[in-house]
């Protein structure tokens, strides 16, 4: 299927009547749009994407684009015509509502939440594959990115994770917290579970996080204590108890 760039006066009109377009230079538009991407071959096929700039060249229009609107998200430029349907020889623009006056598309708090509590143990590379992993979309419900995380800390100003200097973390995740009380993962989960031990679990299929200050506290020596304890005296028949079923 053959989409042929568009370039004639009529599309020039139906473009400038949404948009302010400067021939060869990229111009901000009064407000952004948002389009339907429907070129069949293109990444963001079947996306919804926002419209930042128009640019009209000697060969057609171009659309300056991006799919959550912040400014650290870097443009993509897409030809006008892959915003279009090709239907009995002529092109169709695809309409798409507009945002009601005061709508926004905003990502949800509780991930936000979440965010701010996983940069203290992970990067932004590893925050997007465990909200993907736990089915969240961003405001826009695309799937999540390591430059989607960055641009929600950035709007939220949550700062990014950095590896201590000195490799002492001041935050640790479930196996390295276990292995720093001497105990398995398993007894500190539970301990966690039942607010023993506190610690943080931002989603439900993802990371615990607890702070290195908590195991100088009296719950966590307790815990570990009773953990070596049991691991010593494993529960079971003993030397020198009688046999009930002799």
């Amino acid at each position: 299927m053959n989409f042929p760039a568009i370039s004639g006066p009529v599309f020039r009109e139906q473009v400038s009547s949404h948009y302010t377009t400067r021939s060869g230079t990229a111009h901000k538009t009064d407000k952004v749009e948002e389009r339907g991407v429907l070129y069949p071959w293109h990444p963001w096929v079947g996306c919804v994407v926002l419209v930042h700039d128009v640019i009209e060249k000697a060969d057609g229009v171009v659309l300056r684009c991006s799919r959550d609107g912040e400014a650290t998200v870097r443009w993509l430029e897409l030809p006008a015509w892959m915003f279009v349907h090709w239907m009995g020889g002529t092109h169709t623009e695809l309409r798409l509502p507009r945002r009601r006056r005061g709508q926004r598309n905003s990502t949800a708090a509780d991930i936000v939440v979440a965010v701010r509590q996983l940069v203290l143990i992970a990067n932004d590379d590893l925050i997007a594959g465990l909200l993907n992993r736990n089915k969240l979309m961003t405001g826009n419900g695309n799937r999540w990115t390591r430059e989607r995380v960055t641009s929600l800390r950035s709007r939220h100003k949550i700062p990014v994770h950095r590896p201590a200097d000195d490799g002492i973390e001041s935050w640790l995740n479930l196996t390295k917290a276990a292995a720093h009380l001497g105990i398995s993962a398993k007894t500190l989960r539970i301990a966690a579970e039942s607010t023993e031990i506190e610690g943080f679990h931002p989603l439900p299929d993802g990371p615990w996080i607890f702070s290195r200050a908590i195991f100088d506290g009296s719950a966590a020596q307790t815990l570990a204590a009773r953990a070596h304890r049991t691991a010593k005296y494993p529960a079971g028949l003993r030397l020198g108890q009688q046999n009930l079923f002799l």
